[in-house]
């Protein structure tokens, strides 16, 4: 029908009804397709019941690996696409990242953190018409050894931090120069150090060369009060014993499990877009049960995607610790629906997702140019309105609603028509 194209046609003439057998010229064929009276559309041996867009592109994609640990690289390509035009690409990769590579097929993206992402690619020809293709990519936890060894310093030892000097590690970790690596403040006049990649190690305690512990050995987590001195049970204010959470009710619903709670101010809930940045959004304060405690909070972020959350375990002296982080896929908590489309001169957008604010509604042609640049205010459970420059060409351009914080939270093609 057209080159690069994936339909052919012949037509017949002076005939009503014939029989059909489509081949390769090679030994490949469909079936015997019978009684064909009319003009019609076959996909292989599918006589199709409606007309198909034979000038439309057909997106094809290949991604490579698409299951393994973070940090993922993966490969995608969607050079075998089709269409009766030169083919654009723009990119969702899920993990709100966006790219728009032009007429390169190809793409990779690297996914840091845990989790499940969404990613797609549309492919567009110079007529505007466009196909999308998914992808579903799962990233798992990259299971490591480690063991975090606990220090209080004697009284004696003024110099803080104190250091950690490991050696004849199992399975084998490289250790700094003596006096070690310095440690970090925890809670209560402790403090620790996580050796990556092992599971035993030979140590000394050290404040910073001298005065120092003797040669010491051990497995697994530890606990050395350097008063008596002795590895101990564990004696930090609260032992947290999970941490998890779920999509309930169009929100984020988090639980953590506690016990043996002594001197604790409370928990910092924080969350992150993109597990490295993270905020506070919450908090809740420490019951002090002698008992197993549960504790709950509810959060509804500001766009559906990859969220990361984490507690800040606050003591009553000041000091604190972090527990581990979890990632949810966060999906139909509310939506931001941009009308008309096409659009001609007013840009409407109705949000049910997004946090009151100021935004900004950027316009950009399928090269990545910028073509407009607004501020709007969004509310929620209100709808918002953008004036478009009449003088933009019409075709089909990428959408972004991006945040304060220059996040775009928002992205999808919408086409203009002047």
């Amino acid at each position: 029908v057209c080159p690069g194209g994936d339909w052919w046609a012949y037509k017949f003439s002076g005939v009503s009804s014939v029989n059909i057998i489509f081949d390769d010229g090679a030994g490949k064929q469909t079936a015997n397709l019978t009684n064909v009276t009319t003009t019609t559309y076959f996909d292989l041996n599918t006589q199709l019941t409606y007309i198909p867009d034979v000038n439309a592109p057909i997106g094809r994609l290949t991604a490579s690996p698409i299951t393994g640990a973070a940090p993922l690289t993966v490969n995608f390509d969607a050079t075998a696409s089709s269409g009766c035009t030169v083919l654009g690409y723009f990119w969702n990769f899920g993990d709100s990242t966006y790219l728009q590579s032009g007429l390169n097929g190809k793409a990779t993206e690297t996914y840091r953190k845990p989790g499940t992402y969404y990613m797609n690619v549309i492919v567009q020809d110079q007529n505007n018409n466009r196909d999308t293709v998914k992808q579903t990519i799962v990233v798992t936890a990259n299971a490591v050894n480690s063991m975090t060894l606990h220090l209080k310093p004697a009284a004696t030892w003024t110099n803080k931090p104190p250091y950690l000097y490991y050696w004849a590690s199992v399975p084998a970790t490289a250790t700094d120069a003596w006096p070690g690596v310095a440690m970090t403040s925890e809670a209560n006049g402790w403090y620790k150090y996580t050796i990556t990649g092992d599971t035993c190690t030979s140590l000394i305690f050290n404040n910073n060369s001298s005065p120092q512990t003797a040669n010491l050995t051990h497995c697994g987590d530890g606990w050395y009060d350097g008063t008596i001195p002795a590895w101990v049970s564990n004696p930090l204010p609260v032992k947290l014993i999970n941490f998890s959470g779920e999509l309930t009710d169009k929100k984020v619903k988090l639980n953590w499990t506690v016990a043996e709670e002594t001197n604790l101010k409370g928990y910092s809930i924080e969350s992150s877009a993109n597990g490295e940045l993270f905020n506070p959004i919450g908090f809740v304060a420490a019951n002090e049960q002698p008992d197993n405690k549960i504790y709950g909070y509810s959060d509804r972020p500001e766009r559906n995607g990859i969220w990361y959350y984490r507690l800040k375990i606050m003591n009553n002296n000041g000091s604190f610790s972090y527990s581990n982080v979890i990632a949810l896929n966060v999906i139909g908590i509310g939506s931001v629906v941009v009308y008309p489309n096409p659009i001609k001169d007013l840009l409407y957008i109705q949000n049910s997702l997004l946090n009151d604010g100021k935004y900004t509604a950027r316009i950009s042609d399928m090269m990545g140019k910028e073509i407009l640049r607004k501020d709007v205010y969004i509310s929620i459970n209100q709808t918002s309105s953008v004036n478009i420059n009449k003088h933009i060409p019409t075709g089909s351009y990428l959408l972004q609603l991006i945040n304060q914080e220059g996040n775009a939270v928002q992205s999808q093609i919408v086409q203009i028509s002047q």
